[in-house]
């Protein structure tokens, strides 16, 4: 055997090379990993890296939007989440779609993911905004996150919103990412009349829109696949997608209370890689800015007064002074025809003439 072996080598020696290099590969491997295992330097179940999320899910018990009822979506605040595959309070984690899932069960109905490029793929990760360097660990398919919110988003019949932000602008990804969507989440889809944003969904009734999806994005969807999937823009003038630094620190807080009774504005944590803690909402929602998105990984301060203000529903009516009232008049009185300046014909036995205006 042992002969037989030896001349096999012998006869082959290129492929025996091969088979010896692959064999070392596959030891060096289940030996670091087992390395790391032991070490507890491993990559973290997805159970592991959310667990702390889980926290939403006990204290918040979202109901259903009311209905019926004529508010308009501009009228209420809608809990929602930034950065949503991200578990924790930095960007120097793995990413996992547990995490979109832990924020969903916590009440969450707006979910925003960072789209990449890589080998022409669509994933979701967060990167350097000006390196494009990748930050987290790991990224996820964008595929896997559709599926995750398929299966997530509308056990709850209120509308939800998926706000899409592309870092690339191959146009082949892009429509990857159309494709995606429609294999994955088209039976949530609003119908082609809100196709190409052909409606400002900012004055749409919120109950016209139960059990639909919402999908938002930027600049990158025109001229492409999404631009006919994408329902509302913050490249137009019928929302905004503002930082919470730009939306906190205002120059003109009344233009901005002013523009958000008939748009909407789309507040983002602030991209932070020493910390992504997340900014006093209260702030913005008193500009009446309504979708203010938290990073829910960061448990602070912040969050449990963004928890308390949702803790009974996702939606809420903002105040009555912020929301948008028409402006009417009253309803002039009948004139009187004794006062009219109408020409006036006077007659009598003695004359006849009218009066009129010069």
């Amino acid at each position: 055997m042992e002969e037989a072996a030896k001349n096999i080598f012998q006869r082959n020696p290129i492929k025996s090379s091969l088979f010896l290099i692959g064999l070392f590969a596959l030891g060096v491997s289940l030996t670091v990993y087992f390395y790391l295992k032991s070490t507890g330097q491993a990559p973290p179940s997805d159970a592991t890296l959310t667990k702390n999320m889980g926290v939403y899910a006990d204290v918040i018990t979202p109901t259903p939007l009311t209905c019926p009822s004529d508010f308009l979506m501009t009228d209420y605040t809608v809990a929602g989440s930034g950065y949503s595959v991200l578990p924790g309070k930095t960007v120097y984690s793995y990413v996992t779609t547990d995490a979109i899932t832990k924020v969903i069960e916590g009440g969450a109905r707006i979910v925003e993911l960072h789209i990449y490029d890589v080998n022409k793929d669509p994933v979701v990760a967060i990167a350097d905004e000006s390196t494009k360097k990748m930050l987290t660990y790991n990224t996820v398919p964008f595929e896997k996150c559709c599926i995750t919110l398929g299966n997530s988003a509308f056990k709850n019949p209120s509308p939800f919103v998926l706000s899409l932000v592309f870092h690339t602008d191959d146009t082949l990804v892009i429509n990857k990412c159309a494709d995606i969507l429609k294999s994955t989440l088209r039976k949530f889809m609003l119908d082609s009349s809100y196709s190409y944003q052909r409606k400002n969904i900012a004055l749409e009734p919120a109950c016209n829109l139960l059990n639909k999806l919402i999908i938002v994005s930027g600049e990158h969807h025109k001229g492409n696949g999404m631009d006919e999937l994408v329902n509302l823009s913050w490249s137009s003038s019928l929302c905004r997608r503002l930082t919470y630094r730009q939306a906190s620190q205002t120059y003109d807080h009344d233009e901005l209370i002013e523009y958000n009774r008939r748009n909407i504005t789309l507040v983002v944590p602030d991209l932070d890689t020493a910390s992504m803690e997340n900014g006093n909402p209260e702030i913005c929602f008193s500009y009446g800015c309504q979708w203010v998105l938290m990073n829910y990984g960061s448990l602070d301060n912040a969050m449990e007064l963004y928890t308390g203000r949702f803790q009974q529903g996702s939606f809420m009516l903002k105040p009555d002074e912020l929301r948008y009232k028409p402006v009417t008049y009253k309803k002039p009185e009948p004139q009187n025809p004794e006062v009219s300046f109408q020409p006036k014909r006077l007659q009598s036995p003695l004359y006849d003439f009218t009066i009129g205006s010069v």
